[in-house]
């Protein structure tokens, strides 16, 4: 599982878990298969996104299971 977490003050204008764009979308899927290549690994990724937001001591925690998946591209 590759787990991105971003956090955010409950008074921002944007969920913490929109700020993962496609670009980040598209590093995290470069740098899941390079290292499955490099550990020779035959496992699947799986991409998950954890949103906290949080002011002073209160916050709240959104787990995104399956988030996004890589394209496969077809030739």
């Amino acid at each position: 599982v590759i787990v991105e977490v971003k956090t955010r003050k409950s008074n921002s204008l944007v969920e913490p878990e929109a700020s993962v764009t496609k670009m980040k979308q598209r590093n995290l899927i470069a740098a899941a298969n390079f290292y499955l290549k490099v550990t020779n690994s035959q496992k699947e990724a799986r991409f998950d996104i954890i949103g906290i937001t949080y002011l002073k001591s209160d916050f709240s925690v959104n787990h995104i299971i399956d988030a996004f998946y890589p394209l496969i591209r077809s030739r």
